[in-house]
């Protein structure tokens, strides 16, 4: 009987360490820090919205230059034979033709080559923010897991001991075999739920391989502990940092800018393009002939031009319902987004204040009362799988509340934990 209590003592040291500990986890192998300045470096999908928009900011340049000259030659022959220098129609041409459009149409080609830049680095940075979301919830997931199976194993110990505890108690005389079974059976259903753990486990690593342009079974390690992140803004006050950094927001903002150029520009279709045009006839002994002309293009077919200011307006028009539209659906997902990071957020402090300590607290009675005789077993099981089960809840809470945050950075543009800044 005095050995069957040491061994109930010695369980109840070991559960007083498994129930939930938040702030003494061993140092591990990988941050999100750490995670997030690789994909920076190696992530393709950011590397090709860079390239895109390095790109773009080449080509207001490219469409507000003028058109290359034309340079002629030509001969000019009487008689069939070279009669230049003796026959006085006869004469070698040189011409340089510059075509140029009219005032303010290239200017306006290059302004509407800036909204496009300005639109693909809007892309970019949300390319670059959407692709740090998606790491940031796999490596919650992956922390989730890895702290699942280490309390699932340390439940799994101290089932065992468990175990042994019932069957020294049956063989004494003062318990019975189906406490034994009963013990067995619960660490059967934590090994189920470790294998298919394990799957989650590869499932995620593979896709933060993905993102770190690694092969999909690449080794990653274990993710370190993490401080919550703090979320002290109010909703309206996410829905400014929006209005003023969101990547989408600025992208429509910018289209609907391109547009309104666009109009204007289409307006000036109904005015002329001009050729400026100086040549030399070279007529060997004889005197030169220089020759000076102005070319200027007549805007007959108005009609195609009428058309084509009218598509103008229909597109700013389409801009701006466009603009509109994605704010509201921007601030409904900040509003959502918001709610879940605190409703997660209420609830983790419940648990980690009030559920856990009570759910320990009753583990630990339950043990005492087991080991008088007071309660059976099966009640120390069911406080024991239910005290996993409010940790494993508690982790899922936290990951919850920073996928929330990791969120709401993408919404709002603004970055409220880990730093990412490309080089």
């Amino acid at each position: 009987m005095q050995m069957v209590n040491r061994n109930l003592k010695s369980i109840m040291i070991g559960l007083l360490l498994v129930s939930i500990s938040f702030n003494g986890w061993a140092e591990e192998t990988i941050t999100l820090k750490e995670l997030v300045q690789e994909a920076l470096k190696e992530n393709p999908q950011i590397k090709a919205a860079r390239c895109s928009w390095e790109a773009s900011k080449r080509i207001p340049t490219k469409v507000s230059t003028l058109p290359d000259p034309t340079f002629m030659f030509g001969i000019r022959n009487v008689g069939s034979r070279y009669s230049v220098g003796s026959a006085e129609m006869s004469m070698l041409e040189f011409s340089f033709t510059q075509r140029i459009p009219f005032p303010k149409k290239l200017s306006l080609l290059g302004r509407m080559a800036e909204r496009e830049a300005e639109i693909m680095e809007e892309e970019y940075r949300g390319t670059l923010l959407s692709v740090i979301e998606k790491l940031k919830s796999a490596f919650y997931d992956y922390f989730y897991i890895k702290k699942s199976v280490e309390s699932i194993n340390k439940n799994i110990e101290l089932l065992e001991k468990l175990e042994k505890t019932a069957q020294t108690r049956y063989e004494v005389g003062i318990g019975v075999q189906q406490d034994v079974w009963k013990a067995q059976l619960e660490i059967s259903k934590l090994v189920e739920r470790l294998e298919i753990l394990k799957q989650m486990e590869g499932t995620t690593r593979a896709i933060i391989n993905s993102i770190l342009n690694r092969p999909p079974s690449a080794p990653i390690g274990s993710p370190v502990d993490f401080d919550k992140t703090a979320l002290s803004f109010s909703l309206e006050e996410l829905f400014k940092m929006a209005e003023e950094n969101s990547p989408e927001l600025k992208r429509y903002k910018h289209f609907k800018e391109r547009e309104e150029i666009n109009m204007k520009y289409s307006k000036f279709q109904y005015l002329p393009d001009f050729s400026l045009n100086f040549g030399i006839e070279e007529r060997g002994s004889l005197d030169r002939i220089w020759v000076a002309s102005i070319g200027i293009d007549i805007p007959l077919y108005f009609w195609g031009k009428t058309a084509g200011v009218k598509e103008a307006q229909w597109r700013v028009s389409s801009a701006e319902y466009s603009l509109q539209n994605v704010k509201e659906v921007l601030f409904a997902e900040i509003t959502s987004a918001y709610l879940s990071a605190t409703a997660s957020e209420r609830l983790l402090n419940l648990y980690k204040g009030e559920i856990i300590p009570r759910a320990s607290a009753a583990l630990e009675a339950s043990i005492v009362s087991y080991s008088v005789g007071k309660v059976d077993f099966l009640t120390v099981v069911t406080n024991l799988i239910t005290l996993l089960d409010y940790q494993l809840t508690y982790y899922q809470k936290l990951i919850e509340f920073e996928k929330a945050v990791a969120r709401l950075e993408v919404l709002t543009g603004v970055q409220f934990a880990t730093e990412v800044k490309s080089e």
